[in-house]
């Protein structure tokens, strides 16, 4: 307790008014680098287990402890598991979970460094973008706002999210039978 009391008085680290601990970026690339790649890859993927078994491998099962969602992707592409949170970021039960969890930008910013990559990714980033100003607003508009805005001849991780979508609807809602809502992929 003394040496993180150190580091907080040294404003190396602070505490949220939950009593987290948050690392200064210094602290952590100093952390990093000693660590090195290899052992820093095998952390991570410790850490994954760790909450895969606190939610059973299903991540949007995971607990809202104010880092699990806001960071899962970031860790799994860190522990070289850029397929699985490609996965992720396209399975529909995630998207809602993490857009109630941590709002539109948080869920945005997980696409950030696929999209450049990925058309699944690029494709899903647009849509969520475009339907921003009523998902901040309504978190469960997603699936409306997916289904009118992705086109029906999507690629297939695409296609798989709009059944989700469709099968995911735990209210009454309005269905769109066409994606008539302006598409990603245009201009804005």
């Amino acid at each position: 307790a003394d040496s993180v009391d150190q580091l907080v008085d040294l404003s190396l680290a602070t505490r949220d008014s939950d009593r987290r601990l948050r690392i200064h970026d210094l602290v952590l690339d100093y952390l990093r680098l000693r660590l090195g790649g290899d052992n820093l890859v095998a952390k991570h993927r410790e850490f994954l287990d760790s909450y895969a078994r606190r939610c059973s491998g299903d991540w949007p099962q995971g607990r809202n402890d104010g880092y699990f969602f806001e960071n899962l992707i970031w860790h799994l592409r860190s522990a070289l598991k850029s397929d699985e949170a490609l996965r992720l970021l396209s399975d529909f039960r995630w998207m809602q979970t993490k857009l109630s969890a941590c709002g539109i930008t948080a869920l945005l910013a997980d696409y950030d460094w696929f999209s450049p990559r990925d058309e699944t990714a690029r494709l899903l980033q647009e849509a969520l973008r475009l339907s921003a100003y009523v998902l901040v607003k309504d978190p469960a508009q997603l699936a409306g706002q997916l289904l009118g805005r992705l086109p029906n001849d999507s690629p297939a991780p695409i296609n798989t999210l709009r059944v989700e979508a469709e099968r995911d609807s735990r209210k009454l809602w309005l269905k769109p039978l066409r994606s008539l809502l302006t598409p990603p992929g245009g201009s804005l």
